[in-house]
Formats: structure tokens, C-alpha cells, sequence
């Protein structure tokens, strides 16, 4: 969001950012070049302590660890019941702060973006009588986002945002498909409703689909010669790539010790996998096995964003580079590195092919499998699953057959050559959409009469997976219990819609 407002307020848009802040350090590094109004918001005390419960603090670890978690769309479950009782309280004390909303108020706004893993922006942009919005995602689309706004969900060949699979899908992995794409719709709706009951006395009685049936565009963290391609509806708008800086020079960004870095050896391996996963919680096993793969490749160097580069685990390996921060970006832009590992999360996907390098991608959780079977699919990397990297030879392999392979690195000169050139720029089809939103208001010629058809609170859909899910001995014993557990009152809940 914070890369949106400065683009917006570069090209001469007056922007004011709204930024809830759970810790006050991370707000002073919000990156901002031309945003000049933003208004910090500092959340309920009770949701500060239970995000330091659930993700640590400081020193301290949380009781999430991504590392350990299992891949699938089920084991977000807890995470899921954390975050819906922490966005209960922040949108009750968002909106019943008078002082902030007479503020806003004030303000006039003739355009509101906000993101849709909450229904609160919406329901504070709908308070405020803002004439026109813009759902925002950071990922690619939310099922439940589709479904206000009647966008079809093609789980037979789409992958969805949990999906471990690729477009070609045999028919188990479409019923998964489809469970993964249920399941994030019948949580988004049961989320989106407690949200919106907390603040009634506020807000009225409003339906969450009414409230994200009514933005002018849809846009979505994607790029259409990347991602699996899909049927969209107008207002749904690729916007993926906005930090992608095609005009830089990576030579003349890099500084004199990261210049140094990857003059020492003629392959350069950049190795990291984000602030999602922080590689110092890593399990023993799996750090072992880099170790491995370092020490059987003296020729080339390897950069791995490490949060304590003084680890005695890493002393005493020549060809080894451990650091806290590393300039990511001007790294991969630069012709002298060879290879990324990452996790595959959806900002380094994008970045890594506009790069034009190749890649091991290490899913870790929620999009991320998605993500690595999307770089697939252009022939541009290798995906290992996290369990596997217990077997140091898997992953020292994976790396020499990308080094070593011409048509890895020819594929993705080729992948990068396509997104630098293709007709329009995402920070152009930003500003454009986002001015006319502001200048015509709702845009009601881009509704979809689909909106109104309610598959899934008639249930065909929601009968026909549990038939399912009750045929078969594996799924009684994998599938049923969560069906009973989670689906069932989440499915119930949302066929009460009115809407």
C-alpha cells in the first residue's frame, strides 16, 4: 500500500496514508519519497499483545513457526482465528475513535484504497461517504472479492491463491482446487461478518458483500505474462511489478562492497527467503544441508540473508557471505549473479522474473507454492519442497543443474525481455485507473449482474464436496473432519446472506 500512495502522490495526486501501526519502529521505515500527509493510528493494547504472542517480539519467538507449519490451506487455521479476533478489536477502536474519523472526514476524499483481508476499510471508507474505492491486494485475487463482485472462480484450471498445482490438474487436484478456494471464501465471509457485527453499534447493519461489490476496480498484485492465465472481469486490474525499476543501473546503484562481492568468483548465488521465514529459525537439519552446498561449490559465492551472520555454524566457509540486509533488487538486476533461492513469496517472484534469472524456489507457506509452480511453468526454475532439504544432495544437484543448464538462464532473459516491454507499465495502468475512479466517482458500468447469482449459499457447490469428502476412507479421516469443524459453520454463516 505504501508503494501505491507514493506512485499516486509522485504523479501529482494529493494522498494522505493511513497507517495502523502494531510497532512503532516499522512505522518510520514505511519508505515513503513523496507521501507528505500520512496519520499513524496506534492499535487496541490487546492486539499488540496477542501479535507478539503469535509472531514474537524482539529476541523473543512467537508461537507461529512458518518453518514448521504444514503447507496446506488447513494449517492456517489458527493463524485465521488470531488475526479475525485482532482485526475485531482494530476496526472497533478505528471506529470509535471520533476524533480520527472527524478528521478523515474533513478530509473530502474522493477516492479510498484499501486492502481486502479486512472488511474495516471498507466499512470506514462507506462511513465516511467516500464516493469511490479500490480493493488493493497484495497477493493475487481473494475468492471472496471475486465473489462480490461476480468474477468466475475456475477451479479446474485456475490455480487458486493456496493451490499446490499447476493449471493442468487431474481430478483430485481440482476437488483440492476448489476446497482451497471454498475455504478461503467461507473464511473470508465468516471473518468479514464478526468484523462487521463489532462495530454495529457504529456502523449499522451492512453486508460485507454490499461493501466490496461497490469498488470501482478490483486490483490485483499480478502480471499478466507471469501469472497462470485466467478469465477476469473489467474491473479486475493487474497491477504486479509497481517497485520494478527497469530505467536503473544496477552497477551504479550497487555499492563498493556488494561491487566487490560478486567480482570475487564468476557465479554469484543469492540466497534468501524474506522476513516471512526468517532463515535463523530455520531447523538445524535444514541449515546443515547449506552448509553442504556450500562447502561442495568453493567455485561460486553465496550470499544468504542470514539474521546473525556471526553464527558458529557458518565460520570458517571462504565462499560464504552471510548478511543481515543485502540490496535485493539491484542484486538480481545486476548480469554478474547467477541464481536466487528464495521461498517464492509473491514480491520476489515478480522481481526474480523481471531480472531475468533463474531460480530454486523453497515454498514455505500460503501463496508460495502457487508462486513456484507459476516460474514453472515458464521453464525458468526448479521448486523443492522445505522437507526435502533434510537431503543435502537434492538440493546441491537442483543448484549445478541450474547453473549449469543454458536453458534455465535463456528462458528467463526471455521471460524479462516480455514484462519490460509489454505496452503498458504497471505504475501507468495505476495512476490512470485511480484518477478516473477519483474523477467519475462508483463506476457502476463496470458491475457484473453475476454478483447477484448465490451458487454457493444455495450449497450445490458446498453439497457436492461433502459428498465427496464422505466418499472415500483417505478423505473421511483427512477431509470430513475439517468439513465438520470449519466448513460447516463457516458455509452456514454465509448462506444467511441477504445479499
Amino acid at each position: 500500500m505504501n508503494t501505491i500512495a507514493d506512485i499516486l502522490a509522485e504523479a501529482g495526486n494529493d494522498v494522505t496514508l493511513f497507517m495502523p501501526v502494531i510497532n512503532e519502529k516499522y512505522a518510520k521505515k514505511s519508505r515513503l519519497s513523496f507521501v507528505e500527509k500520512v496519520i499513524y493510528h496506534k492499535v487496541d493494547e490487546r492486539v499488540i499483545s496477542m501479535y507478539n504472542d503469535m509472531y514474537g517480539s524482539g529476541n523473543s519467538s512467537g508461537l507461529v513457526d512458518v518453518w514448521a507449519m504444514n503447507p496446506s490451506v488447513l494449517s492456517l487455521v489458527p493463524v485465521v482465528k488470531a488475526t479475525l479476533e485482532m482485526q475485531k478489536l482494530n476496526c472497533e477502536k478505528i471506529m470509535n475513535d471520533k476524533d480520527l474519523i472527524d478528521k478523515l472526514r474533513a478530509e473530502k476524499f474522493d477516492l479510498a484504497i484499501g486492502e481486502p483481508y479486512s472488511i474495516c476499510p471498507f466499512a470506514l471508507f462507506d462511513y465516511l461517504d467516500i464516493p469511490s474505492t479500490i480493493s488493493a491486494a497484495s497477493t493475487g485475487q481473494l475468492p471472496t472479492v471475486s465473489y462480490a463482485i461476480g468474477e468466475p472462480i475456475s477451479a479446474s484450471f485456475v490455480p487458486g491463491l493456496m493451490s499446490d498445482s499447476s493449471e493442468q490438474m487431474n481430478m483430485l487436484q481440482r476437488v483440492s482446487n476448489l476446497f482451497s478456494s471454498l475455504f478461503f471464501y467461507a473464511g473470508g465471509s465468516y471473518m468479514y461478518g464478526l468484523e462487521l457485527d463489532h462495530i454495529q453499534n457504529v456502523f449499522g447493519d451492512k453486508h460485507w458483500m454490499e461493501l466490496l461489490s461497490k469498488v470501482s476496480f478490483n486490483f490485483v498484485n499480478s502480471v499478466p505474462y507471469l501469472d497462470f492465465p485466467q478469465p477476469t472481469l473489467p474491473k479486475t486490474i493487474a497491477i504486479g511489478g509497481l517497485s520494478v525499476d527497469f530505467k536503473s543501473e544496477s552497477h551504479s546503484k550497487l555499492p563498493k562492497e556488494w561491487n566487490e562481492i560478486l567480482n570475487r568468483r564468476s557465479k554469484t548465488v543469492l540466497i534468501s527467503f524474506g522476513t516471512y521465514a526468517p532463515t535463523i529459525g530455520m531447523p538445524i537439519e535444514y541449515k546443515k544441508s547449506f552448509i553442504s552446498l556450500f562447502k561442495s561449490m568453493p567455485e561460486v559465492t553465496f550470499i544468504w540473508k542470514y539474521e546473525n551472520p556471526h553464527d558458529e555454524l557458518l565460520k570458517g566457509i571462504d565462499n560464504l557471505v552471510p548478511t543481515e540486509w543485502m540490496p535485493q533488487n539491484e542484486l538480481l538486476a545486476d548480469n554478474r549473479l547467477s541464481l536466487f533461492i528464495t521461498h517464492g513469496g509473491i514480491g520476489s517472484t515478480i522481481e526474480l522474473a523481471h531480472s531475468g534469472k533463474p531460480a530454486i524456489v523453497i515454498p514455505i507457506q500460503g501463496d508460495q507454492k502457487r508462486n513456484a509452480e507459476m516460474l514453472k511453468r515458464h521453464k525458468v526454475s526448479i521448486a523443492l519442497q522445505k522437507e526435502r532439504l533434510v537431503e543435502n544432495q537434492i538440493l546441491i544437484n537442483s543448484v549445478k543443474e541450474i547453473l549449469n543448464a543454458k536453458e534455465y538462464h535463456e528462458n528467463s532473459k526471455r521471460l524479462k525481455g516480455l514484462l519490460s516491454n509489454r505496452p503498458f507499465l504497471a505504475k501507468e495502468i495505476l495512476i490512470r485507473h485511480c484518477e478516473l475512479a477519483a474523477k467519475f466517482g462508483r463506476l457502476t458500468e463496470l458491475d457484473s449482474f453475476g454478483r447477484h447469482l448465490n451458487i454457493v449459499q444455495d450449497g450445490h457447490v458446498y453439497e457436492n464436496l461433502y459428498k465427496w469428502a464422505k466418499a472415500g476412507e483417505l478423505n473421511r479421516d483427512d477431509v470430513l473432519p475439517y468439513v465438520h469443524k470449519y466448513l460447516t459453520p463457516m458455509m452456514n454463516e454465509a448462506r444467511k446472506s441477504k445479499i
